[in-house]
């Protein structure tokens, strides 16, 4: 006789427009997590209103903001449990959810780093193939890569890249690769 056994899942998915659900079920991917301890807690609040109108009755107060917590242990292993190849990971998107960004991120093989160094969160760009990216940590002279983020265009060939705040400048020594996400 087989023993019988509970399963719970957990899907994560993003809202396209705020306060509407996702058109299709989710998939066996947005629905990959380890749950460990998960605990969920929903208060309503009540709001009293003092309305003005033609009648005397008191009005009722009315359900306003309802705030939620959701509380969860998971399990912090890459993308869906692969590589980064496979897509960003899906516990990213909780993390979204709690108001931080996600953003891929490529290194960048660099020269000797001049009027370093190249500052986080500052705008690089390099003036021949008009690449620019964000820069994800200060990088000094010695290191062999810039690790960047929000990346447009193609960096190309060997030409220099300049740091829009610090002004430092290094030469490339080829096109970015992708490291992942942060």
């Amino acid at each position: 006789m087989p023993l019988l056994s509970k399963r719970r899942q957990v899907s994560v998915a993003k809202e396209i427009t705020g306060g509407t659900a996702p058109g299709s079920f989710p998939t066996a991917a947005q629905s990959g997590l380890v749950l460990i301890d998960a605990t969920a807690a929903i208060d309503v609040e009540n709001i009293e209103r003092s309305v003005l109108r033609e009648s005397l009755t008191p009005v009722k107060g009315t359900v306003g903001q309802q705030a939620a917590t959701f509380t969860v242990t998971t399990e912090i292993a890459g993308a869906n449990g692969g590589t980064y190849i496979d897509g960003p990971p899906l516990w990213g998107t909780m993390l979204q959810a709690c108001g931080f960004a996600q953003s891929s991120v490529e290194a960048l093989a660099i020269g000797i780093v001049n009027n370093g160094p190249f500052q986080h969160g500052e705008l690089v760009t390099q003036a021949v193939s008009a690449a620019t990216g964000i820069v994800v940590m200060d990088t000094h002279n010695g290191a062999v890569e810039v690790l960047l983020r929000d990346v447009t265009g193609t960096f190309a060939g060997t030409a220099a890249i300049t740091g829009s705040s610090s002004g430092a400048t290094a030469p490339a020594s080829g096109a970015s690769a992708n490291e992942g996400f942060a």
